[in-house]
């Protein structure tokens, strides 16, 4: 039994927060990720198709978009294979659902994700 390690974390932890090191990392990181969400929605503006629509995080990561019902986007989509090998990532919606009898998963939902996106 280790008795130390947390400790030792503990002192660490104390010391970024006292010494404001955290609170200046909190910064950057707010910093980068409200610029990818810019980019996100500038992307999503110009490049998805008429009809899309989405909503924007209130204080997460995450947008939600719901394309076209004539634009799948699940993992066997052509839209989600093209995406693959461009390098951008999203989740498809359906993926995101509950299994339901009563009720299909859609297939034209995505979660597209902007913390990995090059470039941004």
């Amino acid at each position: 039994m280790i008795l130390a390690r947390p400790a030792c974390r503990q002192k660490i932890v104390l010391r970024a927060i006292t010494s404001g090191r955290y609170a200046a990392h909190l910064a950057v990181l707010r910093k980068r990720y409200r610029n990818k969400a810019r980019a996100m929605v500038t992307a999503m503006k110009r490049y998805f198709p008429r009809g899309a629509g989405w909503w924007e995080p209130r204080g997460g990561l995450y947008y939600w978009a719901q394309l076209p019902a004539s634009l799948p986007s699940g993992l066997k989509s052509k839209l989600f294979r093209t995406a693959v090998a461009r390098d951008i990532l999203y989740v498809p919606g359906g993926l995101c659902y509950v299994e339901d009898a009563s009720r299909p998963r859609p297939d034209h939902e995505m979660r597209p994700e902007f913390r990995r996106w090059h470039g941004i």
